[in-house]
């Protein structure tokens, strides 16, 4: 084992932190670490260990990234939503004027039933004429006149 006595207090923490596999070394470093819960924060955040983020971004490009995306999807959000209540608005627009073109129908047939019963109307009283002239006509006598 390499002697550590000559390294000062944050060298010492350092290699133990790169090279030591013991769970308790290791916290033990972390909480003697300044900002050592802002580094395991980093890493469960998905930091490598050069503490790049995408092995491109810095922690602060990583923010700016992430408050960038999110401000992009809180926008599409907004589109969608205005998207949303105006096929609302259309389906119920769509809907009124699919009654209003039924109410129309409706009508039309009321109107021609209407027209239907008053033809049917004039036919049976037509009808009850004839018949009652028919009637009367069977009701008296006939007379022949044979000197035509």
């Amino acid at each position: 084992m390499m002697n550590l006595l000559h390294l000062t207090d944050t060298e010492l923490l350092d290699y133990l932190d790169k090279f030591s596999d013991d769970p308790l070394i290791l916290r033990l470093v972390r909480m003697q670490t300044p900002y050592a819960e802002v580094l395991d924060d980093l890493v469960r955040a998905g930091a490598n260990d050069d503490f790049q983020f995408d092995n491109c971004y810095s922690p602060s490009e990583y923010i700016h990234h992430l408050e960038n995306e999110i401000e992009y999807l809180s926008c599409e959000l907004a589109e969608s939503q205005k998207e949303v209540a105006k096929l609302q608005a259309r389906t119920v627009l769509e809907i009124m004027a699919e009654l209003k073109n039924d109410i129309e129908a409706t009508n039309n047939e009321v109107r021609r039933a209407r027209l239907d019963v008053g033809k049917a109307l004039q036919e049976r009283d037509e009808a009850l004429k004839k018949l009652k002239m028919w009637t009367t006509l069977c009701e008296r006598p006939v007379v022949y006149d044979h000197n035509f």
